[in-house]
């Protein structure tokens, strides 16, 4: 059993040299808002590309990107100090990837350390929740994705095969619940 040095959690089956491999190869995502959005002035293309899965897995391959690195800079890349700190005081994980012993703690103390100083003063508590209550963490998206799919509010998002022909990922920003 190997314990990282700061924690008082352990990570059963895992060696040090193997934890620190993956730590060595992480990817520096940037920290400013504006690394995060595509900016408004680019031509289709540019954005057909930026996006396209392929350009993602040839951009990380052979590079891992720890979660709590990921939680934070998906935090950073909020657009206000209020909604970073509301994100910073509860971040929800879903799926079976988490659910060996003390993963909730040991996620928790990385963002913790790892929480840019200004945000340390402010949040009061950053709840990591791993297992919401009476749901199998392995299904959540699944019974999320099923609800939100009933719901008569999210008929009006749907985008049809005649529309996507026509407009492409146009459609897809129009239509999107979420700005990006």
């Amino acid at each position: 059993m190997t314990k990282l040095s700061g924690f008082d959690g352990d990570l059963r089956g895992q060696s040090a040299s193997g934890v620190e491999n993956v730590y060595h190869s992480e990817v520096d995502l940037g920290s400013s808002h504006s690394d995060c959005i595509i900016g408004g002035n680019e031509s289709e293309e540019m954005l057909t590309t930026h996006m396209s899965r392929k350009t993602a897995v040839s951009q990380f391959e052979g590079k891992a990107l720890g979660l709590d690195k990921a939680i934070l800079h998906s935090i950073d890349c909020c657009a206000s100090d209020d909604t970073k700190k509301k994100m910073y005081s509860s971040i929800l994980v879903v799926g079976g990837g988490l659910m060996f012993h003390k993963a909730q703690e040991f996620l928790q103390h990385r963002i913790l350390n790892k929480m840019p100083p200004s945000f340390r003063r402010v949040v009061e508590n950053v709840e990591v929740i791993t297992r919401p209550k009476d749901m199998d963490p392995r299904l959540i998206a699944w019974k999320g994705g099923a609800v939100l799919a009933c719901l008569d509010t999210t008929q009006e998002l749907w985008i049809y095969q005649q529309e996507w022909q026509r407009f492409g990922v146009r459609m897809l920003r129009e239509r999107a619940a979420f700005v990006w």
